[in-house]
């Protein structure tokens, strides 16, 4: 019999009559969607009992996308029955546990079950990620080009151009239609890159994030309506070894 968890079948794309949306939903809930800066675990009044005992009580917790926190206490204080309400693996007797992203619990062992091989403990850890890209892959291929923004016009021509690997990237104003954010991405991306790169920009983030590359200036002949170097200026691109893209970084 088919191993399920949930309603999601273990080896493959669920039933046809459920929808993409559905299923990322779900999987959201379920915390198997990263949810970005938006992360974060709420718990308000945490209360366990474990063998009659308190272990926890009144206890609230927040942590957020970025945050760093340290629990301490005596052995026995309740640290681990902490972290296991935090994961969810454990629910509390009382109070309640908001979360939105993924969580990744390391406990103080790794539990270990006859016939279970590395393998099998990797492909069970990425399953369930695998079925959302599936789903996200299934809905966005289906998705007519010129529906698209002009901005996701431009990621998905960058990421086609980006997933040839080609040997040489020429790229022409790059940055048009996309954000900050994603500028920066494209640029740690071509300092990164073993292609060489020639890139023409007027974006000044870019160039400023650019500004140890050789550059050719390039300026209107007048009356021609061309453009041309006024000085007949030639300039060879310099390779960047990976030292050079690290200070980069520093720069």
């Amino acid at each position: 019999m088919e191993r399920t968890v949930g309603a999601f079948p273990s080896n493959g794309l669920p039933e046809s009559g459920r929808s993409i949306r559905r299923l990322l939903s779900e999987l959201s809930t379920a915390g198997r969607l990263p949810a970005g800066t938006s992360a974060h675990i709420r718990a308000r009044g945490i209360g366990v009992v474990l063998g009659g005992r308190p272990v926890l009580s009144e206890v609230d917790v927040t942590v957020s996308h970025r945050s760093r926190m340290a629990v301490v206490g005596e052995n026995g204080g309740g640290k681990t029955t902490l972290l296991r309400v935090l994961s969810g693996d454990l629910v509390p007797d009382k109070g309640r546990v908001e979360r939105a992203g993924t969580a990744g619990p390391v406990h103080q062992s790794l539990g270990v079950h006859a016939g279970e091989t590395v393998g099998t403990l990797v492909a069970e850890s990425v399953r369930l990620p695998r079925l959302a890209l599936r789903a996200l892959d299934a809905a966005t291929a289906a998705l007519p080009v010129q529906r698209m923004s002009q901005g996701q016009r431009r990621r998905l021509h960058l990421a086609l151009c980006l997933a040839e690997q080609p040997d040489l990237l020429i790229l022409d104003e790059p940055t048009n239609h996309l954000s900050s954010p994603l500028v920066d991405e494209l640029t740690a991306a071509l300092r990164g890159t073993p292609a060489a790169v020639v890139v023409a920009t007027h974006d000044r983030q870019m160039l400023a994030d650019l500004a140890s590359w050789p550059s050719l200036s390039i300026a209107a002949v007048p009356g021609t309506g061309l453009s041309a170097d006024p000085c007949h200026r030639s300039v060879a691109a310099r390779q960047v070894e990976p030292d050079d893209a690290a200070q980069d970084e520093h720069d």
